[in-house]
């Protein structure tokens, strides 16, 4: 059954990217579909995986903040975007309003189930295939991690950029491997991204305030 999911995954995969590129500017339902979709397909594979999985390690749990924020900022280092105030501090909803907080937390809600997905997808599913195979460990940790940067190319543009992906997705990749605890994998993927989608309106909202001025 494992075997069957992981399959379907990587072969709807290119697809999905395909259909990103092809269709970004046009108005279409097909990526909202195979996302809908990849969604059913972890919540399918995580009963099937769940009593292959280790606990959650303690440590790394108590951590979960400060290691998602550590992968966020190295993050910005390896793309190139360098310290920035506006990318080391968090957004407070109190300097948002209207729509602007609403589109904030509506982004930071939809990041849990879909940073949650792809975790189970990619390490609980793929990772966990790859293992029952009897696969070397260098290629369980190499093909979730490039098919990972793989899946998000059509959101970035620059080499350096889908870098600082490659290493975000090895690091989960390794420590999966090492450890099979897929509930830390989760939150610090959740923690990273909630971190980006800040970035993403502090530097809207900066830009907005200039547009003001001028």
């Amino acid at each position: 059954m494992t075997t069957i999911l992981a399959v379907i995954f990587v072969l709807l995969m290119p697809v999905y990217v395909l259909i990103q590129y092809r269709m970004k500017d046009r108005n279409t339902i097909l990526p909202a579909v195979l996302r809908v979709f990849f969604l059913i397909l972890a919540v399918t594979a995580l009963p099937v995986i769940w009593g292959r999985l280790s606990g959650p390690v303690l440590i790394v749990s108590a951590a979960v903040l400060p290691i998602g924020y550590a992968m966020y900022i190295a993050s910005l280092l390896v793309s190139g975007a360098g310290f920035h105030r506006r990318s080391l501090l968090f957004l407070g909803l109190g300097t948002l309003s209207g729509p602007w907080k609403r589109a904030f937390v509506s982004e930071q809600l939809r990041n849990i189930p879909a940073s949650s997905m792809e975790e189970v997808l990619f390490h609980g599913l793929l990772q966990t295939v790859l293992n029952d195979w009897g696969l070397p460990v260098w290629a369980c940790v190499a093909a979730p991690a490039v098919l990972f940067v793989f899946a998000h190319s059509h959101q970035k543009k620059a080499g350096r950029q889908l870098l600082d992906l490659l290493v975000f997705a090895v690091a989960l990749t390794v420590y999966f491997q090492a450890t099979g605890d897929l509930l830390n994998c989760v939150l610090v993927h959740i923690v990273r991204n909630g971190f980006i989608v800040n970035e993403s309106y502090t530097y809207m909202l900066s830009m907005r305030k200039k547009e003001r001025k001028g």
